[in-house]
Order: structure tokens, then C-alpha cells, then sequence
């Protein structure tokens, strides 16, 4: 069982990435009036995550943590964060966990590159608590069910130590210890939970590598030898990835069709992640708003962030592409995407990365 572990109560968001139409409900009387800081506590900053919760004074104990922890220390590292909130009708309840975090005992203020990317609530810039993106779990909204239900005292910050007044409580001590056992309980489970995910879309990434390129070796013998031509990357065959098992799944059930031409054929189907495999982490590998359901064209497009989209869901379209690509690739101009709560984070993300690819395209152009 993990020897230190802390309990922070927070208001209640489905996504905590700090969009306008997503804050904070309940938490304390902070956040009737105002936006909480733990409006950004699931926001990925290059690897980094910024964790807030409301402590009495500002300050954490770290000593009831940890009762080895030296009196001026700072902050306290390999920390068990048990994050739970309150929805507006409902039991108080898990819903996500730091790992190996390191807990502060004052607050502190996230770094200027951070504070950038917090363009809805920038006055949002306090922390103390911080992990590495592959040790955060965040449980969707839709499955924080009563399984996950942890009637923890009402303060902010519990240290699940028993104490009462300074002295332990034997009763209170107890129910702690199992408290704290739930959720050490809930998290190995739920963590397992995750990385099995993971490691069955990465399997079937392997596996659908492997085909793709034989599908390409064959179709490319058979065009040297009926065309006499050199073979080149066949759209749609380059890159059946990112977990078209359940991640695909869940978008064809959100979608049904291509994003951007309404092709309904599930064989032609491919599930895209806006932010690449390579820079998500764990709960965004996972997340169905990170990605679109394209064909095979769109999909190529997206990917190489030849396409896509501004805040309102505009398509943008890279100078490279001549106006006979957007016929021949079907692109049409005006064409936007639903932008919601879930997926802006995302959308951005690709948005980004698209203008900076396009600076570099422009450059090299010239």
C-alpha cells in the first residue's frame, strides 16, 4: 500500500482543461463567485501537470503526510493524490488521481510558458501539487458511477491520518485506513484498466503496420509491373493506426460518417487523433475527443497537418495544396466541425501545430 497518500476535494468539471463553458461547480464557496484554480488541474503542459486545491491558510501539512518529512521542507515528492468532487446532484466521489506527485507545502506559480497557455483564466496561475503526464489519470464524467463513491470529510485537503485536534482519533484512524485503502484499490484497478487499453490499441498498431505494408509491397509490384511506374504511398494504406479496435469504435458511435465528406462506409473508416499518438498521454490516447472519424483522403490530410480548423470549426487549408488538390482530395472550403467543451483542447492543439508546420512550408517555398 502507497505510504503517502492525500485526499483533495475540488469542484466538480468534466474535463478540468479550463474551457469558458466548462468551470468549476461546487468545491467550496470560492467557486460560486469565481472561477476555482482547479479549473486547469487536467491540462497537459508538455509533459506537466499543475494541480490546485483550496487549503486552509494556503498551506499544506506535509509532516501529516509523511511524519518522517523534515519541518522546512518544501515539498514533499511520491505522493498518492486522491482528487474527488462533488457533481451538482450526487455523492461526493473519485475522479482522478496524481501519481508520484510532489506535493508543496505553500503555494506556488506555474512557469511563464504555462501561464500562456491558460488564455480563459489567466488569473488561474496558483498550484501545489505537481506530476509527470504519465502518471495522471483522469476518470471520464461518464463513468465516475458509484464506484467510485468516497465519502471523505468535508475539508478541502484530508490527510486521512485520524487525527482529531492534534491527537489521534483509534476510531477515526481506522475508517481512514480504509478510506485510504478504497482508493489505493479504485486507482491500481483503474490504472491497470487504462494501460490494458493502451497496450491493445498499441498491439493492434503493430498488427495493422505489419498488413499495411504488405498491402503496400503488393500494390506497388503490381503497378511497376502492369505501369511500369515507381511506387508511391497509397492514401489510406500508410496508416491504419491509434487503435481502430475501441478507439475507432467509439468515434464510429459518435460519428458515423467521415468528419468531412459524410462516407459512411465503416471499411473506409479511420479513426485520426488530432493530437498525435507520440504526444498524448495516457487519458488522452484514450479520449474519443481527441480524434475524428475520416476517410482515407481527410484523414491523410489531417495527419499531416495539411488541414485544419480554427476556433468556430472552419476548415483551414495549407498554402501548399494547389486548388486542383482540394478538388481531387474533395475539400470543401467552407466546411466546419462541431468545436465543443470536449475536444477545443485538442482542436487547438492540431491548430498549432498546424501553423507552425505551415510557417515552416512557407519558408522552404521561398
Amino acid at each position: 500500500m502507497c505510504s503517502r497518500v492525500l485526499f483533495c476535494n475540488i469542484g466538480w468539471t468534466k474535463y478540468y482543461r479550463g474551457q469558458i463553458d466548462d468551470i468549476p461547480k461546487n468545491g467550496g464557496k470560492y467557486n460560486k463567485k469565481n472561477t476555482g484554480h482547479e479549473c486547469y488541474n487536467f491540462f497537459n503542459n508538455d509533459g506537466d501537470y499543475y494541480g490546485y486545491v483550496q487549503s486552509t491558510g494556503n498551506s499544506i501539512d506535509l509532516s501529516r503526510i509523511d511524519a518522517n518529512t523534515d519541518i522546512n521542507a518544501g515539498s514533499l515528492d511520491d505522493v498518492l493524490v486522491v482528487w474527488t468532487a462533488t457533481p451538482t446532484s450526487g455523492k461526493k466521489r473519485i475522479i482522478g488521481w496524481y501519481e508520484h506527485a510532489e506535493v508543496y507545502s505553500t503555494l506556488q506559480i506555474v512557469p511563464e510558458a504555462v501561464k500562456r497557455n491558460r488564455t480563459n483564466f489567466n488569473n488561474c496561475v496558483e498550484y501545489n501539487i505537481k506530476a509527470e503526464s504519465s502518471n495522471v489519470y483522469l476518470i471520464p464524467e461518464n463513468e465516475r458511477g458509484k464506484d467510485y463513491y468516497l465519502e471523505t470529510p468535508g475539508r478541502n485537503v484530508w490527510y486521512a491520518d485520524g487525527k482529531d485536534n492534534g491527537k489521534v482519533n483509534k476510531e477515526k484512524r481506522e475508517k481512514a485506513e480504509k478510506l485510504k485503502a478504497k482508493a489505493i484499490e479504485l486507482f491500481d484497478k483503474y490504472k491497470s484498466k487504462i494501460n490494458n487499453q493502451i497496450s491493445e490499441i498499441e498491439n493492434e498498431i503493430a498488427t495493422e503496420t505489419e498488413q499495411t505494408q504488405k498491402q503496400k509491397e503488393l500494390i506497388n509490384a503490381q503497378i511497376k509491373a502492369l505501369e511500369n511506374l515507381e511506387g508511391s504511398d497509397v492514401i489510406g494504406l500508410g496508416k491504419q493506426r491509434k487503435g481502430q479496435g475501441l478507439f475507432r469504435n467509439q468515434l464510429i458511435e459518435k460519428y458515423g460518417e467521415c468528419c468531412l465528406c459524410g462516407i459512411t462506409n465503416k471499411q473506409l473508416l479511420i479513426a485520426s487523433h488530432l493530437k498525435s499518438w507520440a504526444d498524448s498521454d495516457k487519458n488522452e490516447k484514450v479520449d474519443e475527443n481527441n480524434g475524428l472519424l475520416l476517410c482515407p483522403n481527410h484523414d491523410k490530410l489531417v495527419d499531416k497537418y495539411m488541414i485544419s480548423f480554427d476556433e468556430e470549426g472552419k476548415i483551414l487549408i495549407s498554402s501548399a495544396l494547389s486548388q486542383n488538390d482540394l478538388i481531387l482530395m474533395n475539400i470543401v472550403v467552407d466546411k466546419k466541425i462541431n468545436i465543443t467543451a470536449g475536444n477545443e483542447y485538442f482542436i487547438r492543439w492540431h491548430r498549432n501545430k498546424f501553423y507552425e508546420l505551415e510557417k515552416q512550408r512557407k519558408t522552404s517555398k521561398d
